[in-house]
């Protein structure tokens, strides 16, 4: 509990209590539904706080890597993976690349923006000097082509990282997406996995860097 005393001047202020809240138990074989309420930054970390008093350690870390995702908060990461150190949980481990794709994701559209209007503004300075018949100087076609490539590359590389959360115990990771395939650990709940692609009934994930895959229905998938 006392990794969430730095979040519950927060809940306090921002959240009324809940009013006859029982512990939830959520069937792993669904996934964690989001109301419009429970989508908000306070609301998750009121919940995560709740679940954590519960030790419903699964859930906590659910709504806390959500309220991450959701406000790019770094000062929420070194919390997770407090919590998931507790319950020697893999996938939490971070370090300065994490830190620094969160604020790249957190700052992406203004980049973004940036890059575009100066590659608009040389280009309407490139057809104005056209218009005019003057000579466009070297450094300003420089300038057009490496904005251009920067905005393509950006665009087309950028992407969010598909993350899941184990939601049971005794889940099978296996090397196929098949009952046939070979076990390659019988893993319980909370681990966070990255999802990398889904197959049929199956997510292809990432476990302890190599591909393996996870059946869907015991993975709480973290979106938004």
């Amino acid at each position: 509990m006392q990794i969430f005393l730095k979040f519950f001047f927060i809940f306090f202020l921002a959240c009324p209590p809940l009013c006859g809240q029982g512990r939830q138990v959520v069937s792993p074989e669904v996934h964690l539904k989001l109301s419009s309420r429970s989508r908000q930054p306070a609301e998750m970390l009121r919940l995560a706080y709740l679940r954590e008093q519960k030790e419903n350690y699964a859930q906590a870390l659910f709504y806390l890597n959500l309220y991450a995702l959701t406000t790019h908060d770094t000062d929420a990461m070194p919390v997770i993976e407090q919590l998931a150190s507790r319950y020697r949980l893999l996938g939490y481990e971070h370090n300065d690349f994490e830190w620094l794709q969160m604020k790249y994701r957190q700052y992406f559209r203004y980049i973004l923006l940036g890059v575009l209007a100066l590659w608009t503004s040389v280009l309407l300075y490139w057809l104005y000097a056209w218009s005019r018949g003057y000579e466009v100087l070297l450094r300003y076609k420089v300038i057009w082509g490496v904005t251009l490539v920067v905005w393509g590359l950006i665009f087309n590389f950028y992407q969010d990282n598909k993350l899941g959360i184990i939601a049971a115990d005794q889940v099978y990771v296996m090397d196929a997406p098949s009952a046939g395939g070979r076990t390659i650990k019988v893993v319980n709940q909370g681990h966070r996995i990255p999802i990398l692609e889904e197959v049929d009934i199956w997510y292809k994930i990432r476990w302890q860097g190599k591909p393996a895959y996870i059946r869907k229905n015991f993975v709480w998938e973290l979106t938004l």
